[in-house]
């Protein structure tokens, strides 16, 4: 009887460090912070973009580059020091697809081919634009299910916003008017023009361009991540808007 107790105990104490080494993995998931810096640069007068992104995670145990040059788009990591091959984006948007039971179907492709349509007209002001886009995505999203993904995505961004930043904008609408326009949407996002943030609007211009550079740093906590993930999961109408998205990208 002795020696059932005792084995007992043992299992019981294996069984509890057990359910503590699985919290203890699922907290540093949740709440153990990752470092990301990076910076973005477009000359003047030229058409390619340069960016550079790294982010580390549990003491450079786990790290990823992004880097953007040329055109050509590299996507690596490393595990505990070893560098593995770079990884294509588009097979990544691929087994994402798949995954996710994305497919096309054609009540999706006209809503894809209207919404696409909308945004590439060019006799609109910018608000009758974003009207109109908005207009076709309540075709596809009860309006409440639209307005708490937005919320949850400010909520996202706001705490995975840079904690420093330099950077410095030089624009143009190709219009005084429109440049002015341009500017007033800029304003009415505070986290577009905090400390560091510079943005010179070019009135006298009659081309539009956008060029600039900037550095930034700052940490992410995966918990916000996945609690995106689950008001996504939990909104009946995510799918369709999935799919639209996808459809959208093919129109």
């Amino acid at each position: 009887m002795s020696i059932l107790l005792l084995v007992l105990k043992w299992l019981g104490l294996l069984i509890l460090i057990i359910i503590g080494i699985i919290l203890l993995l699922i907290a540093i998931i949740l709440f153990f912070p990752g470092f990301y810096k990076g910076n973005y640069q477009h000359d003047e007068g030229s058409s390619d973009t340069k960016l550079f992104f790294h982010f580390k995670w549990i003491f450079s145990l786990i790290e990823v580059y992004y880097k953007l040059e040329n055109g050509k788009k590299v996507f690596y990591y490393k595990v505990f020091g070893k560098l593995n091959p770079p990884i294509r984006l588009s097979a990544i948007k691929k087994k994402l697809k798949k995954h996710l039971n994305i497919g096309s179907n054609k009540p999706q492709a006209t809503r894809a081919s209207a919404i696409r349509k909308t945004m590439d007209k060019k006799t609109q002001t910018w608000k009758e634009w974003l009207n109109d886009i908005l207009e076709d995505l309540r075709d596809v999203m009860h309006p409440k299910t639209l307005s708490i993904l937005f919320k949850e995505l400010s909520y996202l961004l706001k705490h995975w916003a840079p904690t420093k930043i330099n950077a410095r904008f030089n624009f143009s609408a190709g219009d005084p008017a429109n440049t002015g326009m341009s500017f007033g949407v800029i304003s009415l996002f505070p986290g577009l023009y905090k400390k560091g943030i510079q943005w010179n609007a070019d009135f006298e211009s009659d081309k539009p361009y956008f060029n600039g550079q900037a550095n930034f740093r700052g940490r992410v906590q995966f918990f916000y991540f996945f609690k995106f993930l689950f008001v996504l999961a939990y909104e009946e109408d995510t799918q369709d808007l999935l799919s639209l998205i996808e459809e959208i990208d093919n129109v």
